[in-house]
């Protein structure tokens, strides 16, 4: 049996200190600005975040260039072994559940 851990994980991403672009879901969207900020929780462009907080949580976003993850996000890491639009399709369809079944 497979389970949803051995394809996917939230993990933190990498703190880091340093100017960079903050990647919120406003701006991800394209409906705001870039904003500067210092340090934060870094990731890399191609990789995957997921909202985790709010009426939006369970909505991905693949990172288009380097930058610091908003706080609602957390870095989705997606098994290699998988095919990636099969999972995304599959957190897509289970958003509802997964969004009322989130603890603390």
């Amino acid at each position: 049996m497979l389970r949803l851990k051995d394809i996917c994980q939230l993990i933190d991403g990498e703190k880091r200190n340093g100017k960079g672009i903050c990647l919120d879901a406003k701006y991800l969207r394209g409906k705001s600005s870039a904003t500067i900020v210092e340090k934060g929780k870094f990731v890399y462009a191609r990789d995957n975040i997921i909202l985790v907080d709010g009426e939006n949580s369970g909505e991905v976003f693949t990172v288009l260039q380097d930058g610091y993850m908003g706080s609602t996000f957390k870095q989705l890491w997606l098994s290699s072994a998988m095919w990636k639009p099969y999972i995304l399709a599959f957190i897509l369809f289970y958003k509802e559940d997964l969004r009322n079944s989130k603890r603390g």
